[in-house]
């Protein structure tokens, strides 16, 4: 996997050579593998899934080239200016989770399918840069 941030490409490298190619509209922060072994991307006010299905990655044809399929989790209003810089998966009451810092010191914690912030805490810190 190779995320360019400069030219807004994001590639997927099978075998020594580039299988998909994704533009990415979005500045990525932090790239996180699931247990399920899907990819989590995160940057300013959004989470992207790139579902993988048996180690392999679920992908799609658009515009006659060959992509990653992909979804986008929104946060709401309150949390879509939060420049998320950081992630985690940790296992907790035996599912995992997905725990998110932002550059302001908010650190959130999704519910198993990503679909939501579950919990909240802002720890009032400037200049925070890693889980």
């Amino acid at each position: 996997m190779t995320v360019s941030n400069q030219d807004g490409s994001m590639f997927l490298w099978e075998e020594g050579e580039a299988t998909t190619k994704n533009r990415i509209t979005k500045s990525i922060s932090k790239v996180v593998f699931d247990g399920k072994g899907d990819l989590l991307t995160v940057g300013k006010g959004y989470l992207k899934v790139w579902p993988f299905l048996n180690g392999k990655a679920i992908k799609k044809m658009e515009n006659e080239q060959l992509m990653l399929e992909g979804r986008v989790v929104s946060f709401g209003k309150k949390f879509s200016t939060q420049d998320f810089i950081d992630g985690r998966v940790v296992p907790k009451d035996g599912v995992e989770k997905l725990v998110l810092l932002s550059s302001e010191g908010l650190i959130c914690i999704l519910s198993a399918n990503y679909e939501k912030i579950e919990k909240w805490i802002d720890v009032m810190m400037q200049g925070v840069s890693a889980l």
